[in-house]
């Protein structure tokens, strides 16, 4: 039985056209996702050179005032994206992975991004997790959703259901065949990507094939209940592709605006405010009301004495500090509610 549903598979041109589109995506984009990862690496390594020749540069010109050149230094932060991070990108393209700040007002310099082109931020990343996501139960739906009417249309139905007691059984070991091509190209793909971005066989790497396979065979069922249902071939398709229409678009984004008016953060704004505010009123208060906040927070600085009556930089930066102190609750707030 099974060896005649393999051949008859393979007869069917869509079916076999389907699967090769798959998987050549499915190659496709994880050579996408290498790319990205190649593309990083070489973002960092430019970013720490530059920040070697730019602490030169500026030791050369303000070797005889500490002030200044703290004023003028740039230091990177990187946080070096995981090799499964290839699998699905996600938000890389807003929030950097790279970020250069300086020691004046960081809180106003927490959240910055990089520019992005707009239409390729709409468009988004042709990565391994978009094709599972989206294009894996599509070609399923390709394959699978005239099984049943399929036989029936071409009238060999009434000879196959004289000739097999389990017509219920029949449809499933088709089905069978096909989920099965799928799951191996899912497999390959997984394996691939842990060869080609030499993704560590770790706990996450697991969890995201599981979630995978189990996300396949969930279409699967679905498929099977739909097709059970021994409804013509343009019924089936119109209802797959609506429900795939469902659960991979519109839920999602109601579940997104719902979660975004919930969940509203002001706080990235007031804490913007705060932190400036905090900073720029020092300018007109006594020297003490900055350092005052700065020495309970660095004590071992307390040697170091403000003069009253001119500029000093440990005063400045003491202002600086001063602002972020200020915008301190609220940045914990506006964190606490991203969590959420």
């Amino acid at each position: 039985m099974y060896r005649l549903l393999f051949t008859s598979f393979f007869r069917t041109k869509l079916c076999v056209v389907s699967l090769v589109l798959l998987m050549s995506i499915g190659v496709i984009s994880i050579l996408i996702g290498k790319q990205y990862l190649v593309k990083q690496e070489k973002t960092i390594v430019a970013a720490q050179e530059f920040q070697d020749e730019s602490i030169q540069r500026n030791l050369e010109y303000h070797n005889d005032d500490l002030g200044l050149l703290l004023y003028y230094l740039r230091f990177t932060l990187i946080k070096k994206p995981s090799n499964i991070n290839a699998i699905s990108i996600g938000q890389s393209d807003v929030t950097p992975l790279l970020q250069a700040v300086t020691i004046r007002g960081l809180e106003g310099q927490k959240y910055d991004s990089d520019f992005e082109n707009p239409s390729l931020l709409l468009s988004g990343n042709l990565d391994l997790g978009f094709v599972i996501i989206y294009l894996f139960p599509l070609i399923l739906i390709a394959i699978s959703y005239n099984l049943y009417s399929e036989e029936k249309e071409l009238g060999t139905w009434r000879i196959l259901a004289a000739q097999t007691t389990g017509k219920g059984k029949f449809l499933y070991k088709k089905l069978l065949v096909r989920v099965g091509f799928i799951l191996a190209i899912l497999i390959f793909l997984l394996g691939l990507a842990s060869v080609l971005l030499q993704i560590e066989l770790n706990p996450n790497f697991w969890a995201v094939s599981i979630q995978s396979i189990l996300y396949v065979l969930f279409w699967s069922a679905l498929c099977f209940w739909v097709i059970s249902l021994l409804k013509r071939s343009s019924l089936n398709a119109l209802g797959l592709i609506s429900i795939w229409v469902v659960l991979t678009i519109l839920i999602p984004a109601l579940v997104n605006n719902y979660v975004i008016n919930t969940y509203q953060v002001p706080e990235a704004f007031h804490a913007m405010v705060e932190q400036r505010d905090g900073y720029h009123e020092k300018w007109d208060l006594e020297k003490d009301a900055a350092m005052t906040g700065f020495y309970e927070s660095y004590p071992q600085y307390k040697n170091y004495l403000v003069p009253e009556d001119k500029f000093s930089w440990i005063w400045y930066y003491g202002m600086q500090h001063s602002g972020d102190m200020a915008a301190k609750e609220t940045s914990l707030l506006m964190k606490e509610k991203l969590m959420k």
